[in-house]
């Protein structure tokens, strides 16, 4: 949920890849789809080796190149989406949703959980970005976080401001299915001060879904002011709508982040949208 956002002003060039500075994220067995407490034992499911490519500029992200083995990740079904009020793109489908347990437990969809909806994973990522986090004065600890079982509500979603009174190292996750037809869907932002990592898992294809433009990018800001908004966005990288691929970025004040502007589009723009948030806003704007 963007909490600043920026309407498109510059013209899109395609920027020189940086080149990828390697941590080794070796997934640890993967649990059931259940939120699991601190104290709580993993339920083991399987074994997934799984490459996180860290990179500083600009600003810090990880690039997932496979989300699951092809042969698991060719079992997903994106649902379809009816129009839903109180959401982002005006069809999705949350956690609190009927429906969503149901398509989680499906082939495929569980194995995708089972990592990606763990506490092994969640530490493995703040881990990651452990030195960002302390650098930048987060509220929160990368040594003390925890999963907390919790689902943010529609009407949740839309709050500035939670519960500043809740622990900041207890971290839920947001998980939600997510498509647009329209072509008029394009800016650059920072997500909502809670969210301590956000990103994009790609379920879909440009090219299978006729669509021309749309990719992810990343920006830095012309006139930054470290108050979250994007003043004068430029861009700096792009990632192409791709089956099986993710991208995670640390939501600190530098995070600009947002869909290019989307020339055709003859199918469906779909995704993921991922988070590990906190109740608390654990990003504060300078001033």
């Amino acid at each position: 949920m963007p909490s600043a956002v920026c309407r498109w002003r510059h013209r899109v060039r395609r920027p020189p890849a940086e080149p990828a500075r390697r941590r080794p994220c070796m997934v640890a067995p993967m649990s059931d789809n259940k939120p699991v407490r601190p104290t709580g034992q993993l339920k083991r499911k399987r074994q997934t080796d799984m490459d996180l490519q860290y990179h500083s500029q600009p600003t810090p992200h990880a690039v997932i190149s496979e989300l699951l083995a092809p042969d698991i990740y060719s079992r997903l079904q994106f649902p379809d989406l009816p129009e839903a009020p109180g959401g982002r793109t005006g069809h999705d489908l949350f956690s609190c949703d009927p429906g969503w347990s149901e398509i989680m437990s499906s082939p495929g969809w569980a194995e995708l959980a089972s990592t990606f909806l763990s506490e092994d994973f969640m530490k493995r990522v703040i881990g990651l970005f452990a030195d960002d986090i302390r650098s930048r004065n987060a509220l929160l600890d990368p040594d003390a976080v925890y999963l907390e079982p919790y689902r943010e509500s529609r009407v949740q979603l839309k709050k500035p401001v939670m519960d500043e009174s809740r622990d900041p190292n207890a971290l839920f996750f947001r998980f939600d299915f997510q498509a647009t037809t329209s072509t008029g869907w394009h800016f650059a932002h920072t997500d909502h001060p809670r969210r301590v990592v956000g990103g994009i898992l790609f379920i879909a294809d440009a090219e299978e879904e006729g669509m021309e433009g749309g990719e992810f990018g990343l920006f830095s800001d012309l006139e930054f002011r470290d108050d979250r908004v994007c003043h004068s966005p430029k861009l700096e990288k792009v990632f192409p709508h791709r089956h099986n691929k993710g991208i995670l970025l640390l939501n600190c004040n530098t995070a600009f982040h947002g869909p290019l502007p989307i020339r055709k589009l003859t199918g469906t723009r779909k995704w993921i949208y991922y988070s590990i948030s906190s109740h608390r806003n654990v990003w504060r704007p300078a001033g």
